[in-house]
C-alpha cells in the first residue's frame, strides 16, 4: 500500500503468508513521535515507535524481535540517551483526552545502525503496539489494564518492505 489504509488482523495474516511479503507490521501511529523514551539517567527523548518482527530490517545482523517487554533502538537514540545494550528504558504512552500517562519499561535487546534505520526510533513487538495505541485512544487493552471504549478491530498505516 502506498497510502494509509485500515486492515483488520486477518489481512495482516493473509500478507503475512504471501511468500512475496518479506515483512509487513501494523503502523497505528500518524505522529509517532509522540512518543517519549526516557533513560534512567534522566536523559529523554521523543522517537518514531515501530512495530518489529521476523524479517524486519531495521533489525540488527543476529538480533531476535522484540519480545513484548524488549525494544531495540537505533544508534541514534542510543547516543543521546547514552544507551546499551541491556539497560531498561520507559516507554512513555500518553492519553491526551484525559492527560494521562503509562510508562512501559522495556530492555534494550539491540542497537539498529545507522546504515539500516538513520532517524530516532525504537522497534517495539507488534502487540504492544497496537495495544499502546488501543489505549492512547481511550479503548480497552489488556496489557494497560485499563477499561475503555470497545477495542478497534481495524488498525490504520501499513509498513511493508519487499
Amino acid at each position: 500500500p502506498s497510502t494509509s489504509i485500515s486492515n483488520d488482523a486477518a489481512w495482516f495474516e493473509v500478507q503475512r503468508r504471501d511468500p512475496r511479503v518479506g515483512f509487513v507490521a501494523p503502523h497505528p501511529y500518524v505522529n509517532a513521535d509522540e512518543l517519549e523514551i526516557v533513560h534512567p539517567n534522566g536523559k529523554r527523548l521523543s522517537a518514531a515507535l515501530l512495530a518489529s518482527g521476523e524479517g524486519d530490517l531495521f533489525l540488527p545482523k543476529g538480533v531476535n524481535p522484540p519480545a513484548i517487554d524488549e525494544t531495540v533502538v537505533t544508534s541514534s537514540i542510543a547516543a543521546v540517551l547514552d544507551a546499551k545494550v541491556g539497560d531498561i528504558v520507559q516507554l512513555l504512552v500518553v492519553r491526551p483526552k484525559q492527560r494521562e500517562v503509562r510508562p512501559v519499561d522495556l530492555t534494550i535487546t539491540g542497537i539498529s545502525p545507522w546504515e539500516r534505520w538513520s532517524s530516532d526510533g525504537i522497534l517495539v513487538n507488534e502487540e504492544l503496539l497496537v495495544e499502546a495505541w488501543q489505549w492512547r485512544l481511550g479503548r480497552n487493552s489488556p496489557i494497560f489494564g485499563d477499561t475503555g471504549a470497545p477495542y478497534l478491530s481495524a488498525i490504520p498505516h501499513v509498513r511493508v518492505e519487499p
